[in-house]
């Protein structure tokens, strides 16, 4: 790649590669090289969006989010690939979130049958919505990719292959996400039942 020296008043030139003007958004804060990105990628973005959500608005919000992270995240944000293959990744997990969050209240009665024991015991001492207060919080609050995996696998059904799949991680990756996560929830659910004893 080229070096860019750029001057606030130099024209910055739609024949730049995305990762040159990823250089000047990041580097240098240029809002003309986020525009071009923008531009270059909405369409593109919102098309895959669409196909996967079937909701216009959603999609929209999904890319929107998509490139407000992006302008955030600008200095701290390191390409390991392509930009094409960030911005594309970016929104497939913003579209997953959103999966997520559609299934949300329908699927979390379906966890507490899946976590094991830890919940039979809180609901002889606590009331059911607490539990499903809790399970929630305590997933919202798991790391990006720890939360990802539990709910792809408790909220949309996917295997721990599928997952690994999805997300070009190994499965034993994804095993230890789950560990990580019910091990989260069973810490949480044994805290309320404390509280409520008390």
């Amino acid at each position: 790649m080229r070096y860019l020296v750029i001057s606030n008043n130099m024209h910055i030139g739609d024949n730049l590669t995305d990762e040159e003007l990823f250089v000047l958004l990041s580097q240098h804060g240029k809002h003309r090289a986020f525009r071009l990105l923008y531009l270059r990628y909405w369409d593109k973005l919102l098309a895959l969006a669409y196909k996967k959500l079937q909701d216009k608005e959603e999609a929209e919000e999904v890319v929107q989010e998509v490139f407000t992270n992006l302008w955030r995240r600008r200095k701290s944000t390191k390409l390991k690939n392509t930009f094409n293959t960030y911005i594309s990744a970016s929104v497939k997990y913003e579209i997953f979130a959103c999966f997520a969050k559609r299934n949300k209240k329908n699927q979390l009665s379906d966890h507490i049958q899946k976590i094991g024991s830890a919940v039979n015991s809180v609901e002889q001492w606590i009331d059911y919505k607490d539990v499903l207060s809790t399970i929630q919080h305590t997933v919202s609050n798991l790391p990006e990719k720890c939360k990802l995996v539990f709910q792809l696998s408790r909220e949309e059904g996917y295997t721990q292959q599928e997952i690994a799949q999805e997300l070009k991680i190994s499965t034993k990756t994804v095993e230890n996400h789950m560990t990580k996560a019910l091990r989260a929830i069973r810490i949480s659910l044994h805290l309320l039942i404390l509280l409520c004893l008390i």
